[in-house]
């Protein structure tokens, strides 16, 4: 039953990273802009995401969290790459900058 509650869990969690920010970088994508978004919440949770994962990897039967952070990461991975290429130089350079320090 736990383990049925926990598969469960992850599907939403992983349907909440896809769709959260999906509508967001379509309009991205479909402008060719990152308009006045900021990639600070994105680039935090992809950080978040890879700590999870890193964390669910090396806790023995952690897998649960290690694959639903790992789809996370991979989500976010991807919305910040997407962010970077369609943003303004200022912003682009401000990200990459975060980003790297991280």
């Amino acid at each position: 039953m736990c383990e049925a509650l926990g598969v469960i869990g992850n599907v939403i969690s992983l349907l909440v990273f896809h769709l959260a920010s999906k509508v967001f970088f379509w309009r991205i994508v479909n402008n060719e802009s990152t308009e006045d978004f900021d990639s600070l919440p994105y680039i935090c949770t992809l950080l978040s995401t890879a700590q999870w994962t890193y964390y669910g990897l090396i806790k023995p039967g952690e897998y649960l969290i290690s694959t639903v952070n790992g789809a996370g990461a991979v989500f976010e991975a991807v919305y910040v790459i997407l962010f970077i290429i369609y943003a303004h130089k200022a912003s682009k350079v401000s990200a990459l900058k975060f980003f790297l320090c991280l």
